[in-house]
């Protein structure tokens, strides 16, 4: 193989390598579609007493392309109403006697998330660690105060969450370079092994 050959299959290979990174940098975008969650209360919360009057919160995470508008509540499948929920919303007074209760929101793209609450009645225990879930927040009409559960802090890491996602979304538009510049060190080396053609070929002239 000459020279000039050897020079021609480098370069060629250090430009494949060159666009082969670039090409791997990814551009990230928004979740195209919208979705809810119920932050409060967190799923499967146990509430001692019953009857018990709670708030139930939905947080709404909005898409590219979809939006939510409004968000439907369902307890044990009757409905609770309908409210706006572009930024998300909060239902409340919810009553509930004693039992287990399925709390079911539906937005109007489509979008649902469903949660457990149980009112004096123990929750089952959780498959991983074999503990049963800790009490959820509530507001009782008979009592002045609220009893505050840990089921709080999974509410606020829930909304921390929704931030996270929120900031996500609006951070999309931004690209993930790959760093090229262990490239160019190929690019340089069709010069070297050029050099010492030249130089022979000065030596011959002269």
């Amino acid at each position: 193989m000459n020279m000039h050959k050897l020079i021609v299959l480098v370069a060629t290979s250090a430009t494949c390598l060159l666009l082969g990174g670039e090409a791997q940098a990814e551009t990230t975008g928004p979740d195209p579609y919208a979705f809810i969650y119920i932050s409060s209360p967190a799923d499967n919360a146990y509430f001692p007493d019953a009857p018990t009057t709670l708030d139930v919160s939905v947080s709404v995470v909005q898409g590219a392309v979809e939006t939510v508008s409004n968000v439907e509540l369902m307890v044990d499948g009757v409905s609770m109403g309908t409210q706006d929920c572009f930024q998300g919303c909060v239902f409340v007074g919810v009553e509930l006697e004693q039992g287990v209760h399925t709390l079911l929101a539906m937005a109007d793209t489509g979008d649902s998330d469903t949660n457990m609450v149980y009112v004096a009645e123990e929750p089952p225990p959780d498959p991983t660690t074999g503990d049963t879930t800790d009490t959820g927040d509530t507001t009782d009409s008979s009592d002045t105060g609220s009893d505050t559960g840990s089921d709080t802090g999974e509410s606020g890491d829930s909304a921390d969450e929704a931030g996270e996602g929120g900031g996500s979304s609006g951070d999309g538009g931004g690209c993930e370079v790959v760093n090229t510049n262990s490239i160019w060190p190929l690019l340089a080396l069709p010069a070297l092994l050029l050099l010492p053609g030249l130089r022979r070929r000065e030596r011959d002239v002269a």
